[in-house]
C-alpha cells in the first residue's frame, strides 16, 4: 500500500485561542496551526471574547504533541516502553482488543522518562545523519478545554483510499474507504483538582464534506458540514491521569491492515515511519493568580 507524504507544520502553542466548532468549545485539530500559522500568537488577536480561563475557570490545561520517527528506532521502541505503564492503565479486556487492532496505549509518570524527553525535545540525543529531518518531525498544541467538553487530534495523512478490517461487534470485516483519514475524539474531564479522566474515541473520517443532523439537546435539530465518520468503538478506551502525567498512544510493531497502521503508520522519502500521540496533563482547576 502507498501512502502519500504527509503534510507538515512547524510547532505552535495555543492559549486561550481554541476552536468553536460542532464538536464543542475546545475542539482542535492537531493539523491545523490556528492563529501562529500565519504568524499570530493569541496575545496579537483582537477579539471581544472573554478568555476562556474567565468563562470556565475549571477548564484543563493539556498539550498535544504528536511524534515522528523512523519505524524501529529504539527510542518509540523498548526504550520508551520499558519505562511506561502499560498494565493495568485500562482494562486487559479492553488492552486485548486495541492490541488486536493495532493500537498501543500507556502512561507516562511526571518524571517522564529519557527516552520520552529526547522525542518531546527536551533532552539532548545522538541524531543520525543517514535520517532525514522529515522523518523525525513533532507538531502539537497547548490548549484549554473546559471539563466535560471534547478535543479532536488527527493522527494520520489525507489519504485518497485505504482498505483495513474494521472489528464491528467484534469480527474483523474488510472495508476500503475513499479521502480517509484518522481521527481521535478526546473528552476529558475532572471532578477533583489534581487528576482528569480521558476518553479516546479512535474515528476514520471518509469521503466528501457533506451538510448532515447531529443529535441536538432537543432531538435531530442541529446541522454540521463533515466526512462520514466510523467510529470505533471496539477501540474507545479511558484513561486517568494525574496532574504532569502522559498518555502516549501509537501502534502496535508491524501492523498491517489494521486501524493502528491508518493511524500511525506514514512513508517519508521512502522510509517507514511510525507516529507517537502524547496528551500531557498540565493543569487542573482554577489558573493561580499572579502575584
Amino acid at each position: 500500500m502507498t501512502t502519500p507524504r504527509p503534510r507538515y507544520h512547524r510547532w505552535f502553542t495555543i492559549g486561550a485561542a481554541t476552536t468553536l466548532s460542532a464538536c464543542g468549545i475546545g475542539c482542535a485539530l492537531l493539523d491545523t496551526g490556528g492563529w501562529s500559522s500565519v504568524g499570530l500568537t493569541s496575545e496579537d488577536r483582537q477579539t471581544l471574547l472573554k478568555p476562556i480561563e474567565a468563562v470556565a475557570p475549571d477548564a484543563l490545561r493539556l498539550e498535544y504533541v504528536l511524534i515522528e520517527r523512523p519505524a524501529g528506532d529504539p527510542l518509540i521502541g523498548s526504550e520508551l516502553w520499558d519505562e511506561l505503564a502499560e498494565m493495568g492503565v485500562v482494562d486487559h479486556s479492553v488492552r486485548s482488543k486495541l492490541n488486536s487492532n493495532g493500537i498501543r496505549v500507556g502512561i507516562a509518570s511526571t518524571s517522564p522518562p529519557h527516552a520520552l524527553q529526547k522525542l518531546l525535545g527536551d533532552a539532548k540525543e545522538i541524531i543520525d545523519a543517514e535520517i532525514s529531518d522529515e522523518a523525525r518531525r513533532r507538531h502539537g498544541q497547548m490548549l484549554l478545554l473546559p471539563t466535560g467538553s471534547q478535543t479532536e487530534a488527527q493522527t494520520s495523512d489525507y489519504i485518497d483510499s485505504y482498505r483495513l478490517n474494521v472489528t464491528v461487534d467484534g469480527k474483523p470485516t474488510p472495508k476500503t474507504f475513499e479521502q480517509v483519514r484518522g481521527v481521535f475524539r478526546v473528552t476529558a474531564s475532572s471532578k477533583q483538582d489534581g487528576w482528569a479522566t480521558f476518553e479516546f474515541m479512535p474515528e476514520i473520517r471518509h469521503g466528501a464534506s457533506q451538510t448532515r443532523p447531529v443529535p441536538g439537546d432537543a432531538g435531530w435539530k442541529q446541522f454540521e458540514t463533515g466526512q462520514s465518520v466510523q467510529k470505533l468503538y471496539d477501540q474507545k478506551f479511558e484513561l486517568r491521569l494525574v496532574e504532569g502525567e502522559a498518555a502516549v498512544v501509537t501502534s502496535m510493531a508491524d501492523v498491517r491492515d489494521v486501524p493502528g497502521e491508518l493511524f500511525f503508520r506514514t512513508t517519508v522519502d521512502g522510509v517507514p515511519v511510525q507516529r507517537l500521540l502524547v496528551v500531557r496533563l498540565l493543569r487542573t482547576g482554577e489558573k493561580p493568580t499572579r502575584q
